[in-house]
């Protein structure tokens, strides 16, 4: 019988050691690459609904006649409404409601949402088009004169992440109101 032995009570131990440390290895990599996919499916989603609101507001602001652009005060804090642009839609050159207005609305601390609603006013109730935008300053309106048309610049600064610069995402374009006129 003394030639049948198993293992001792400190092997057994230093194996179930060894085997915990190389476990919790492998968990804690599995785990950061999950967390590090769904950052970056935020990340993506974030900026793919920057881009179609984008797409949406070009179309909108080509067919308008008009754009009034309210933009926050820089003095004051930041309240549930920020930067906000109601145009107006000529029945004859575009099918819809005939004022539209897009504006931010506070999420979060730094974190601001674009909503798009019929009328002139804009709140939560609209249609949401973009989350996690880093500011609500969004939209710069220029007057028309005798050689340009109207136009407005449109700045979309989405991060799922704030803390984190170096994953900011900034979507900029000059969209002119075609159906303005010159002075």
């Amino acid at each position: 019988m003394r030639d049948e032995s198993g293992y001792t009570l400190i092997e057994m131990l230093t194996v179930l050691l060894i085997f915990g440390t190389v476990m919790g290895a492998l968990i804690s990599l599995f785990v950061a690459a999950t967390n590090s996919e769904v950052q970056s499916n935020r990340r993506f989603q974030a900026q793919q609904n920057a881009r179609l609101a984008l797409d949406k507001l070009r179309r909108e602001v080509h067919c308008s006649s008009t754009a009034t652009v309210t933009t926050p005060p820089s003095t004051t804090p930041l309240t549930t409404a920020g930067a906000h642009v109601t145009l107006t839609l000529p029945n004859s050159a575009c099918r819809g409601y005939p004022q539209v207005s897009w504006c931010a609305v506070s999420v979060a601390t730094s974190r601001y949402a674009l909503y798009r609603k019929m009328g002139t006013t804009c709140d939560s109730s609209g249609t949401k088009y973009v989350d996690y935008l880093t500011s609500n300053a969004f939209f710069t309106f220029t007057s028309a004169t005798t050689e340009i048309l109207s136009r407005i610049t449109v700045r979309f600064p989405v991060n799922t992440k704030p803390s984190e610069g170096e994953e900011a995402y900034t979507l900029e374009d000059e969209l002119t109101l075609r159906n303005s006129s010159r002075l």
